[in-house]
């Protein structure tokens, strides 16, 4: 079923954040697909989740939040982002001020 035929649809873009191992993280543009309010997908280069018919997908992810250059380096707030059946579940700040890089 095409995503036109359940309902109302949206495409937002997102700064997807990905966690380093020297405490930086790295960014991904990509973006999400919301149908009726609910998370329908998430697409980003080489990757692509996608719900079935009448649900929404169940996902973990971080995004950057507040992106701030403080002198030659960009700086921002993590949230992670729990989505069950489409649902947003929680956005909480896991890390704030970080410096984050291009991958």
């Amino acid at each position: 079923m095409a995503d036109g035929a359940l309902g109302i649809t949206a495409d937002v873009t997102m700064l997807f954040a990905f966690p380093r191992d020297d405490g930086k993280w790295t960014w991904r543009l990509g973006s999400a697909a919301l149908v009726d309010g609910h998370f329908h997908k998430i697409v980003l280069a080489g990757i692509e989740t996608r719900s079935g018919e009448g649900f929404g997908i169940t996902a973990t992810f971080h995004v950057i939040q507040n992106p701030m250059a403080v002198g030659s380096v960009l700086r921002g707030d993590i949230a992670k982002f729990v989505v069950q059946n489409g649902r947003l579940i929680s956005a909480d700040v896991v890390a704030k001020g970080v410096e984050i890089v291009e991958d």
